[in-house]
């Protein structure tokens, strides 16, 4: 069903009522999400009737066409339109957007598309801005077009992406060029220089390509190309077109069976992603067999890939008569702005927790999505139809620059504010999947190296002595499962860290570290180990190093499993603390096997410090009358045989209760 577009159509001369002819200025003013966007909603039916506007026409065609998807999900596609609406976004000097959304749903429309024309192309609608079109299979060529002329800027003009490595990796690929291509190999320490870091997937670590002792010096004489992945054969491809001789990949350049040389190069991440040239992101592949130069899809929210190819022809079958080309929106860009949390598909790579260090680090990254090429530097971002260098051009930089994974971590800034992004860092990060969860502090090592220096602090086990109270205050959500990590005596990771535990449904939210955010510490509470006269920063300790010693006042109290039916997103606590017949309700860290949270224990409440509220807390209906009040915030810990205490985790105290009035100062040493 294709309906036919009026050709005579004076599309400059106001009237048509259903599209507004596209026209800024009969937009409805203040109807987007800024200035640079205005939008107006029609039903389908209307839109569909307006059959003498060669715009409306158009829209309809493009709906149709580009509908394959909803035909294949219902028997009746053409009735199931009927119930739709469509949304027409402007975006000034940029291309309109067409939304078709569900009259019964309002989380996100089925699918949109937007208009466009390119350079080349002779539209008879010339409300359409144009934009760069997106080859439907990416090759090494078309790759360097896009690359190059991002490399070329960001080294001109780009200050803050010019600092390179003082120090080479211990060990790099080297690529030969072009017209050596069977010179590959690794090479150990080269002379300083340029060099390429690859990020990516593992996928079946059973089939993966390392270097091992049994394979390390063969490798330094030739690594066969045929034995490499596809990845890593286009990360090569790419480096050689850069004219770079040198490739960083994890899992070449790491001896993966040495504990001791995994240990010394895990914690140089920071040093090689930030002084790498140019960063190769493999974000659209789930595995080192997928590469980076593919074919190209979009996916719709039904899961549906659609490959570019269709799409394009199905565009092409409209332009032939207007010169206006359709493609599906790019799921891509709403993936690259705002939010700190992974998205749920299209880019398998930002769920992995080494990957989030990796793309913070990096000075320069181009990111191989499956819908488009991404470039991302300090001071830009920008995509291949050209929307996020659009997006970039209208929004404040120090804004653009807040979003996204936290390459915030490279400005200066106060200290408090650099902590506090650190905080939301860590609740983000928490939700990455990692293969084993011992190597979640040596995959956030960078960034922590990286704020060092502006926190004027020590590290140790993911928590700063700067603001130490409020780093070890951290929970979880009530009713998420979780467990204890399992530490090795030469990999230990502390109760106290946030590391020590792992989420089992990682979806449902992140650690909670902001809990103590505006907390006041008190005046008793104190760390006791000794203090180093220079900053270090310590991501795997032997558990002779993992002990915390502080000294504040403390309460004996019992810890019992409250009644009551228990929601899976309820925010009250499920475990009961019993002082003197009083009762507070306590955060427990662990879910799964921990007889602690499992019958009546002796606990000890440490109390961190106090923070003042309005009204009461508000799961305790039977708390004092409603009015000022501060909320004391306490570490719960569980006394051992030989002295030693560990954590079970935090609990919130009404201070008019009384509980540490009376309380003793004690030390305390928490492994």
């Amino acid at each position: 069903m294709t309906t036919s577009i009026p050709v005579s159509m004076d599309v400059e001369t106001p009237g048509c009522d259903v599209c507004l002819d596209l026209n800024w200025k009969r937009m409805p003013e203040y109807s987007g999400d800024g200035p640079w966007e205005r939008c107006h909603s029609v039903k389908y039916l209307i839109l569909r009737d307006s059959k003498e506007c060669q715009i409306c026409a158009t829209i309809m065609n493009a709906i149709f066409e580009f509908s394959g998807p909803l035909r294949g999900a219902y028997t009746e596609p053409h009735q199931h339109l009927l119930r739709r609406y469509i949304m027409i976004y402007l975006r000034d000097n940029w291309t309109p957007i067409i939304q078709v959304w569900d009259d019964d749903e309002d989380k996100d429309p089925y699918f949109e598309f937007e208009m466009y024309t390119s350079d080349e192309s002779s539209s008879k609608i010339p409300k359409i801005c144009p934009a760069n079109d997106i080859p439907p299979a990416l090759d090494l060529s078309a790759c360097t077009r896009f690359l190059v002329p991002k490399l070329q800027k960001c080294n001109a003009v780009h200050a803050r992406c010019q600092s390179m490595s003082l120090q080479m990796p211990t060990r790099l690929l080297y690529v030969g060029s072009e017209n050596d291509p069977t010179c590959l190999k690794l090479a150990i320490q080269p002379a300083l220089q340029s060099y390429v870091a690859l990020s990516h997937c593992w996928g079946d670590r059973s089939t993966m390509l390392v270097t091992n002792k049994a394979t390390i010096k063969d490798y330094l004489l030739e690594l066969p190309w045929e034995e490499l992945p596809k990845t890593f054969q286009d990360a090569v491809s790419i480096t050689r077109a850069l004219n770079v001789l040198y490739l960083w990949i994890d899992s070449l350049c790491i001896i993966q069976d040495d504990p001791l040389d995994w240990k010394n190069e895990s914690v140089k991440m920071a040093d090689i992603y930030s002084g790498a040239y140019l960063t190769i992101a493999a974000t659209g592949a789930s595995s080192a067999t997928t590469g980076c130069l593919v074919t190209r899809w979009h996916e719709t929210r039904l899961g549906d890939k659609v490959s570019h190819a269709v799409s394009q022809l199905q565009s092409d079958r409209l332009s032939a008569t207007n010169g206006i080309k359709i493609r599906y929106s790019s799921r891509a860009h709403l993936q690259f702005v705002g939010e700190l949390n992974p998205p749920a598909s299209g880019a398998p790579l930002w769920n992995r927790a080494w990957a989030f260090q990796e793309r913070a680090l990096s000075k320069r990254t181009i990111h191989f999505h499956g819908e488009e090429m991404i470039w991302e530097c300090q001071e830009s971002r920008d995509c291949e139809c050209g929307y996020l260098g659009w997006e970039h051009s209208t929004a404040d930089l120090s804004m653009v620059s807040e979003d996204g994974i936290a390459r915030t971590n490279l400005i200066i800034k106060p200290p408090l504010k650099v902590f506090e992004k650190w905080l939301n860092i860590l609740n983000a990060f928490t939700t990455l999947e990692v293969s084993y969860e011992s190597d979640r502090l040596p995959a956030i090592s960078g960034i922590a190296s990286s704020l060092s220096e502006k926190l004027n602090s020590s590290y140790t086990a993911g928590v700063w002595q700067y603001r130490l109270g409020h780093g070890l205050l951290w929970t979880k959500l009530p009713h998420a499962l979780s467990r204890r990590v399992n530490s090795r005596p030469d990999q230990y990771i502390p109760t106290w860290s946030w590391a020590s535990v792992e989420l089992l449904s990682k979806r449902l939210g992140g650690l909670d570290t902001t809990s103590g955010k505006d907390l006041v510490i008190d005046k008793n509470f104190r760390s006791t180990n000794p203090q180093s006269s220079r900053r270090e920063i310590k991501s795997i300790l032997g558990i002779e190093d993992a002990g915390l010693q502080i000294e504040g006042l403390v309460i004996s109290c019992t810890l019992t499993r409250g009644d009551g039916d228990e929601l899976e997103f309820d925010t009250r606590p499920v475990h009961l603390l019993n002082f003197r017949g009083g009762v507070e309700f306590a955060y427990t860290d662990i879910t799964c096997d921990n007889k602690a949270t499992e019958e009546e224990v002796e606990v000890t409440c440490l109390l961190v410090g106090a923070t003042s509220y309005e009204g009461h807390m508000f799961w305790e209906a039977s708390s004092p009358s409603p009015g000022p009040y501060t909320t004391q915030y306490a570490l719960v810990l569980q006394l051992h045989p030989d002295g030693v205490y560990t954590r079970v985790g935090i609990s919130m105290h009404d201070d008019r209760k009384g509980w540490f009035d009376h309380a003793k100062m004690v030390p305390v040493k928490i492994l």
